[in-house]
């Protein structure tokens, strides 16, 4: 190095030695010397193949330390006379620091070629840089630490962090493949050989992560050694490891409050400042259990839910992907009868959410049920869904809203649900239809369930219904309360005949009506 520096200096930053100097540095793994050397060019390097060169040990550089290069990077174009064996390497780390995993594990296989060639200390950086993005995909991870053990894979004179990184790798492949006893084997390999590098402080936060919920002691100490690191390399990679980790483990324990207090300080430390940190994905993942799928786990009430929610809602992903958060909490709400609240959340959800009938239909609830709704709105969701019990519910709501009882009551026939047929008769009532709300409410008596409040109100309102209908309810007598003033009614309703017409009629109509409105009023009907 010392000799190479040299010849930059006696040249006076020659272009031929800076990349020179560069690439040393890059070979041995150094890539921010590499980018502070060659960031001290002047602006303009000179054209031609030393221009190519300078830029594409730039690129490497930058992609060694996990930054993405532009789409014209040398690196990443194709050759024009013939096919380019290194290519998928570059766009295959250029996927890594991008967080593409479904187009590297296309590649997978090329890439794996492709890093034959390549020495073996920048093979092995350049595998830890490519498994970040396929944590979870065994079969891309097996392909990608091939190259670790095929020819020209083992590096001659090993630093300590290099023997933890490559041990270290390993482990996460036995994870993915299920096999822990291998994966624990491997860690303390990498804690035994990596001394104080790196990676054996990440293999110790693995073993604390795997020890995690033991009993006794070594349980203890595990949690300890998560929530310390954690903390203490809180904006950095390694502080974000453990966190998630340690959140992860939180939310296997049912913890899911205190996991996304722990998500929302390892989001604070972005692995890759162009993608979404690990940390804001286990907020959202938290934030999935408590509202969309529990998956077995016991839930918090319902109120410790909604606070959550509020508290951590930027972690609700933006746009149609967090959109199944935002409907969950509308759900929520509704539930709780916090309508004015659900309609808030329901407005945020995306266009291609309200396309879906589940979607489109949850909205329609909230503009209907919701004081600040528009019921109008409500109605057009409403049209184009399919018939289904929620949505006849939802459009009985918004039709009352709009002022039209007797058609919000129709859209409740057929609906056998004991909350329904109230609605109905109460619908029905309310719109003056009285031979049906008679109907309606005599079917409800003949339900053996209904408790004494709700059969007394019943009574009453049948036996008024009936008496301003001027028909007997065809109900049995011994499901009617014995109450004087009810039986006057049913009396005055079964005594009913067609009036006569003209002067006589009118007046004995207006004396019917009279009676009726004193029984109402003695017997304390609405």
């Amino acid at each position: 190095m010392v000799a190479v520096r040299n010849l930059l200096a006696e040249s006076d930053q020659g272009a031929l030695e800076t990349a020179a100097l560069a690439e040393f540095y890059v070979g041995r793994e150094l890539p921010r010397e590499a980018l502070e050397v060659l960031s001290n060019r002047p602006s303009e390097w000179p054209a031609g193949e030393v221009r190519e060169r300078l830029e594409r040990v730039r690129d490497v550089a930058r992609l060694l330390g996990r930054q993405p290069v532009d789409v014209s990077s040398p690196l990443l174009m194709d050759a024009a006379d013939c096919a380019r064996p290194d290519l998928p390497l570059w766009r295959g780390l250029q996927a890594a620091v991008q967080g593409n995993a479904t187009m590297l594990a296309q590649i997978a296989p090329r890439i794996r070629a492709a890093l034959r060639e390549v020495p073996a200390e920048l093979r092995l950086a350049f595998v830890g840089i490519l498994a970040d993005a396929v944590d979870e995909d065994a079969e891309s991870m097996r392909t990608l630490l091939g190259a670790l053990r095929g020819p020209g894979g083992a590096i001659t004179q090993p630093r300590p962090d290099q023997l933890a990184a490559r041990a270290l790798l390993l482990a996460r492949l036995a994870r993915t493949e299920g096999n822990r006893a291998e994966e624990l084997q491997q860690l303390e390999a990498a804690v035994a050989q990596g001394g104080h590098s790196l990676p054996a402080l990440q293999a110790r936060i693995r073993l604390a992560a795997l020890q995690f919920g033991r009993p006794g002691t070594e349980g203890r100490q595990a949690e300890l050694t998560l929530l310390d690191a954690s903390r203490t390399y809180r904006f950095d990679s390694l502080g974000e490891e453990a966190a998630v980790l340690y959140a992860q483990r939180l939310l296997e324990r049912g913890d899911a409050a205190s996991a996304l207090a722990v998500a929302d300080g390892a989001s604070q430390a972005a692995l890759r400042p162009s993608t979404e940190s690990r940390g804001a994905r286990l907020a959202a993942q938290a934030l999935r259990l408590l509202l969309v799928d529990a998956k077995g786990m016991a839930l918090p009430p319902p109120g410790e839910r909604l606070a959550l929610f509020w508290q951590y809602e930027g972690y609700a992903t933006p746009g149609e992907r967090g959109d199944d958060i935002r409907q969950g909490m509308v759900r929520l709400l509704l539930s709780e009868g916090l309508s004015d609240a659900a309609l808030d959340v329901a407005r945020q959800l995306t266009p291609a959410t309200l396309q879906q009938p589940a979607g489109a239909l949850l909205v329609a609830r909230a503009e209907a049920l919701a004081q600040e709704g528009d019921a109008r709105r409500a109605m057009a969701l409403l049209r184009s869904l399919p018939p289904s019990p929620e949505m006849h519910r939802a459009a009985s709501v918004a039709l009352a809203r709009l002022g039209q009882p007797r058609e919000a009551a129709q859209e409740l026939s057929g609906l056998d649900v004991l909350a329904d047929r109230q609605r109905r008769a109460g619908l029905l009532f309310q719109a003056q239809a009285w031979s049906e709300a008679a109907s309606a409410y005599a079917e409800l008596l003949r339900d053996p369930t209904l408790e004494s409040a709700v059969r007394t109100e019943a009574t009453h309102r049948l036996a008024a219904a009936a008496a301003l209908a001027g028909g007997k309810p065809d109900v049995p007598a011994d499901l009617l309360a014995a109450d004087p003033g009810i039986k006057a009614l049913l009396q005055l309703s079964g005594n009913a005949q067609a009036s006569p017409r003209g002067v006589t009629g009118a007046r004995a109509a207006i004396a019917r009506s009279r009676e009726v409105e004193k029984l109402l009023s003695a017997t304390g009907s609405n």
